[in-house]
């Protein structure tokens, strides 16, 4: 294993910006950093005017690099950087002209260069063990954002088996203590951070009295000469334009708690205000929560549900009714939410006395045995209301081991065999998808895709409507603060939950139903079903006004 003795400095995105990465190397050097303590991240090639010297310019001096994507691509001849953009979007159309200039300048010595480059390079530093990677542990072209959850990354972590994972390709630094442990990106040295500024960034570590620092650096460099050069080789307008305005050209790749950040400082980005307040518009949906008890036991579970954990009690059939008669005369959709609602003995009382009510149902469910125990009685209830019960299924990810990971060993084979139940018997179905594993929306999309193609099952992945693609809800994870300006941009046709939803929820020994904001926060109790809601947890940031999540 590497050992270091002394701090090295840590950068990644040169991105084929000569004048930026000469800047670093000059810095490096006034400041007494050997080549040899220096450590890339890789994609050393890509947006930039001039690849080949960039590439020769890192490679001459000796630094340590691990492969990019771009380097990977690049070596084998490939059709495209292998970011992972969607086809059409904007990032496809720009990453084809600058990848095709990139191709045309690098010749058989860069190629074996590149292909002999790392993926992942392990290191030692004062007792302390590190591991580099350019997207994560799992992917190359993986991108984990400052707004990436903490399960994702304490999985991650755990893969990487050391105390800490410097990463690249996001293009953002940022540093997350979970834990003993660390992730660390350093940033791009040829792109700046989408903060308004021109700036790049790079940083040093040290190990301290076996504690380990990141110390993030902002360079400055010749930054016009840089965009110069990108238009006199006639390289994609948007690229360039960025160098100067340090604004990207297009949003695509950035999640959705990531774009509220675009053109601010990130020494601007920790401030906060007073939370706005979301009046009820207009109550549409009522959700039930039927109980906290689960037949799983999830990872980062925002309900806690659990086998054990009945923090929140059945509501009876008997309840419901209650219910539904004191609820406002405007509710449309009733939806059962839990736990697993299936474990409620009553839910298929309760659906029958909604539907006979003339609302629809919405019932969400992991599909496993406690729901495939009532197929007699849901066949019966498809049948007679066909149009107004619906399900939504939750599989967390396409493949079974991503599931599995969160949900329990072999819990992908049993939910996706009842999803074909429900589907056989002509049920209104959709899916619903977590979002945690750095994959862009177009990679979910294309993998349940051909999950659904291969399983015969009528979803069409492309469609929200039948897919959802959920951000991840953790209230120990970093969020935006929600800003009345956030608020205001909340599109109208997709209000937030807590405009139009209200949940009722039985706490265990209470001897009344008390009603709840919406799903996400259970432990909060309104008055009446009018009383507003203040904007001050992380769910509603993460997960409604910057996530546009919406759950009817």
């Amino acid at each position: 294993m590497i050992v270091f003795e002394a701090p090295v400095l840590l950068f990644g995105g040169c991105y084929s910006n000569f004048q930026a990465t000469r800047a670093l190397l000059d810095w490096a050097a006034q400041h007494g950093f050997a080549p040899k303590n220096m450590i890339c991240t890789g994609d050393i090639i890509a947006y930039g005017a001039d690849a080949q010297a960039t590439l020769r310019l890192v490679r001459d001096a000796g630094i340590r690099s691990i492969a990019g994507n771009c380097e990977v691509s690049l070596a084998a001849e490939a059709a495209d950087c292998g970011c992972g953009f969607a086809p059409d979007s904007p990032c496809d159309a720009l990453a084809a002209a600058w990848y095709a200039h990139a191709a045309g300048e690098v010749d058989g010595d860069d190629r074996q260069f590149m292909a002999a480059l790392p993926k992942t390079l392990v290191f030692e530093m004062g007792g302390k063990t590190f591991r580099v990677v350019h997207g994560n542990v799992e992917r190359i072209n993986a991108f984990v954002f400052p707004s990436a959850s903490n399960l994702e990354l304490s999985r991650q972590l755990d893969m990487a088996g050391t105390d800490a994972v410097i990463a690249g390709h996001c293009g953002v630094p940022f540093t997350r203590r979970i834990g003993s442990k660390i992730w660390h990106n350093p940033g791009a040295i040829g792109m700046p951070a989408n903060d308004g500024t021109p700036r790049v960034w790079f940083s040093i570590l040290e190990v301290r009295s076996g504690k380990i620092f990141f110390t993030p650096h902002a360079q400055t460099y010749d930054f016009a000469a840089a965009a110069a050069a990108m238009r006199a080789k006639n390289l994609p307008e948007g690229y360039a334009a960025a160098l100067e305005t340090g604004i990207w050209p297009s949003f695509d790749i950035l999640p959705a708690a990531e774009r509220p950040w675009s053109g601010i400082a990130l020494e601007s980005r920790r401030t906060s205000g007073p939370a706005p307040v979301q009046p009820l518009q207009k109550l549409e949906t009522l959700w039930v929560n039927t109980g906290t008890l689960c037949n799983l036991a999830c990872q980062n579970c925002f309900m806690e549900s659990t086998p054990t954990n009945d923090t929140l009690a059945y509501i009876s059939a008997a309840d419901f009714e209650n219910l539904l008669r004191a609820s406002p005369a405007g509710v449309a959709e009733i939806g059962f939410t839990g736990g697993e609602p299936f474990l409620n003995p009553g839910l298929p009382a309760m659906l029958e006395t909604a539907l006979a009510a003339g609302k629809t149902a919405l019932v969400l469910t992991n599909a496993m045995r406690p729901m495939q125990r009532h197929l007699a009685a849901l066949r019966e209830l498809v049948a007679a209301y066909p149009e107004k019960l619906a399900f939504r299924v939750s599989l967390d990810h396409y493949d079974a081991p991503h599931h599995d990971a969160l949900r329990g060993a072999n819990s992908f084979a049993a939910s996706l065999a009842g999803l074909k139940l429900l589907d056989a018997m002509g049920a209104r179905i959709s899916v619903a998808a977590r979002t945690p594993w750095g994959e862009t929306e177009t990679m979910m999309r294309a993998g349940f895709a051909q999950l659904f193609a291969a399983q015969g099952i009528g979803l069409e992945a492309q469609n929200p409507a039948h897919l959802t693609l959920f951000p991840e809800m953790d209230a120990l994870s970093p969020a935006a603060p929600v800003t009345p300006a956030a608020l205001a941009a909340v599109p109208p046709e997709k209000p937030l939950m807590c405009a139009t939803s209200r949940m009722a929820v039985l706490r265990r020994g209470a001897s009344a139903i008390e009603i709840t904001p919406c799903t996400l926060l259970p432990d909060r109790t309104l008055l009446d079903f009018d009383e507003p809601v203040t904007l001050d947890h992380p769910h509603c940031a993460r997960f409604c006004v910057y996530g546009g999540a919406v759950c009817g």
